[in-house]
């Protein structure tokens, strides 16, 4: 509205009292009212149009939201009202427009699903460099990962994994004691994951010398005790026993608590050796014997009785042995030498029988008798 070639400025109504002098000159336009319509894009995306939009009163505006790859457009708000979306791309549309508008556009990172099946033994970690999860031992049908985030494998200490399986197809691997984690990445698509655990296995292998054995498995398993049963054959004994290069205490049996690599072992068996001493008094010898013998080993040795001697006693490791009277000879015939032998032998001269007799003056008859041992010359007065 101009009125004598002043405007008023835009105005919806306008009340005009003519003054009382003739001659002013009243001029009026109409336009349709204009709205700013203010479009913005928060971070992962982009919206078009953006910026500030005027708009005529009725009037319409178009506008697409675009996210960036792996993200959804989240909502969008309308002044101070919101609108949850939550798909890959979005339009709206503001029809018959009767005042100003606010509109801004969020977006979110995609989430996808994802179907877990993992025994004990180790872990599947999901997270970022921020926050992880862990799951262990579980069978989930659907967990929901957010884009950006990844998925390892990692078996624990002692453990190794056996299987992995990625949306039904089983991972060609070296599944050892060395297949200890495993990284699928990051999250791009929905996963149907399946992990199995074992427990390590080494080898158990050892050298053992000549006399006994060493009862032990082949095969040892990571948490399960490694038992030796150290049996030495008969006659022997266990000089020296090694795991891994470490000498142990001679027991019967030794345990390994926990394996954690393979083992080598090591026994060392030697046959008991027995001292065989002999002592004897004069008057008699006996055989060359050898004075130190194995166990199992026989004894085989003859005493003999000089001349004029016999042999009277003897003894084995204190045990006195029956002989027959006026003996020369005694044999001692040990077949299975199991101890120390100490043996005595005592050798005694021959005992003579002498009878004298003689009549006295009063005519009694006297006998005497004398047991002597033998001598070269007997002197007998009377």
């Amino acid at each position: 509205m101009v009125i004598n070639g002043i405007s008023k400025g835009g105005i919806s109504t306008f009340e005009y009292t003519p003054l009382k002098r003739s001659g002013d000159k009243l001029e009026v336009y109409f336009e349709l009212k204009k709205y700013d319509i203010s479009i913005k894009a928060e971070a992962n995306g982009k919206v078009t149009p953006s910026g500030i939009s005027r708009l005529e009163h009725g009037g319409s505006i178009t506008v697409t939201a675009t996210p960036d790859e792996y993200y959804l457009v989240s909502s969008y708000r309308i002044n101070s009202e919101t609108f949850k979306v939550g798909l890959e791309s979005f339009t709206l549309t503001l029809d018959n427009v009767t005042e100003s508008k606010s509109i801004v556009f969020t977006f979110e990172v995609k989430k996808y699903n994802m179907s877990l099946a993992v025994n004990k033994g180790g872990n599947v970690i999901v997270g970022n460099n921020n926050t992880n999860t862990y799951f262990t031992d579980t069978q989930l049908d659907e967990y929901s990962i957010s884009y950006g985030n990844t998925v390892n494998v990692r078996a624990e200490y002692g453990y190794h994994i056996t299987s992995l399986k990625v949306d039904g197809t089983t991972l060609e691997m070296e599944y050892d004691n060395n297949a200890t984690f495993y990284s699928l990445g990051i999250m791009y698509s929905n996963l149907d994951l399946e992990v199995s655990f074992a427990p390590n296995t080494y080898q158990v292998n050892g050298v053992v010398s000549e006399g006994g054995r060493i009862e032990v498995a082949e095969v040892a398993t990571y948490g399960i005790p490694l038992e030796f049963k150290i049996i030495p054959d008969e006659g022997y004994y266990l000089t020296t026993f090694t795991v891994d290069g470490i000498t142990q205490e001679n027991n019967d049996v030794f345990i390994i608590p926990i394996v954690a690599n393979d083992v080598v072992y090591s026994a060392q068996f030697e046959i008991y050796r027995y001292e065989v001493s002999v002592e004897t008094s004069e008057g008699g010898t006996y055989d060359d014997y050898s004075s130190i013998l194995d166990y199992g080993d026989s004894l085989y040795l003859s005493f003999k009785a000089e001349d004029h001697y016999y042999v009277t006693a003897l003894s084995i490791n204190g045990e006195v042995q029956s002989i027959s009277p006026n003996s020369k000879t005694f044999v001692v015939d040990i077949p299975k030498v199991t101890e120390d032998v100490k043996i005595k032998a005592e050798f005694s001269l021959e005992t003579f029988e002498i009878s004298l007799s003689f009549d006295d003056k009063r005519r009694h008859f006297i006998r005497l008798i004398f047991f002597v041992t033998f001598c070269p010359c007997i002197n007998i007065l009377v």
